[in-house]
């Protein structure tokens, strides 16, 4: 596991690899992580799947596909887990006005990296929410959760 704040702290790159058919690699580097104010997100009734009281997290990554073709954003995204000091694992969210149609979702960056393909060797600077706990005291990057997968820092 891979202490989030020291990955950002230092600027450190993480390979992610895949295996599987197809086998997929790409690198990230996370840039920051702050809690999202929600009162800041427009048409909250909109929200399909999350509370407007939830505990959401803006993550800031660059990101490169190595893969030596295009991929879905939902394929890498799909193995990028945030855990907390007990090992709970936490995924993206998918809620489709927070991530794409949301004004808030333009202003942060969200929509960069919902449902959009990614090229070769192009690096892209995105965004990514995450729910979490309301409490917690420290929070890891791995890919243990997803079979076939190897996470390490390059």
């Amino acid at each position: 596991m891979f202490p989030l704040n020291e990955i950002i702290e230092t600027g450190s790159w993480l390979r992610v690899d895949v295996e599987g058919d197809p086998k997929r690699s790409f690198q990230f580097r996370p840039t920051s992580f702050s809690k999202i104010d929600m009162s800041e997100v427009d048409n909250p009734e909109k929200l399909d799947e999350i509370d407007i009281n939830s505990n959401i997290w803006l993550l800031n990554l660059d990101i490169i596909n190595l893969s030596k073709r295009e991929y879905s954003s939902i394929d890498f995204t799909s193995v990028i887990y945030i855990l907390d000091e007990d090992s709970c694992a936490f995924s993206i969210i998918t809620d489709s006005h927070l991530m794409l149609s949301s004004k808030f979702a333009k202003v942060s960056g969200l929509n960069k990296f919902f449902c959009v393909n990614l090229r070769p060797k192009i690096g892209k600077s995105v965004a990514i929410a995450y729910q979490l706990p309301d409490f917690f005291d420290q929070l890891f990057f791995d890919a243990q959760y997803y079979e076939g997968c190897n996470i390490s820092v390059v």
